[in-house]
């Protein structure tokens, strides 16, 4: 299971990286103090890549479930 993890994180790396947009909101995501990868890329994916929420307010409450892992988005 380690190997094909491995291998996912691979690919949705290579995915990124090869996306100049999406490169540059998944750096400028990580950038932010305790956002790591994981959360960058959930964040990414559930806001349609930053498009699906305009507010400030409506995506910091949106992110705060994420933060914890124990409530559904």
């Amino acid at each position: 299971m380690k190997a094909e993890q491995k291998a996912i994180d691979q690919h949705i790396d290579s995915l990124i990286q090869g996306d100049s947009r999406l490169k540059e909101l998944f750096e400028l995501i990580v950038s932010v103090p305790g956002v790591g990868s994981a959360t960058a890329t959930e964040i990414l994916v559930s806001t349609n890549e930053l498009k699906a929420i305009k507010d400030p307010k409506k995506m910091a409450a949106r992110a705060a479930p994420l933060s914890c892992g124990c409530c559904p988005l």
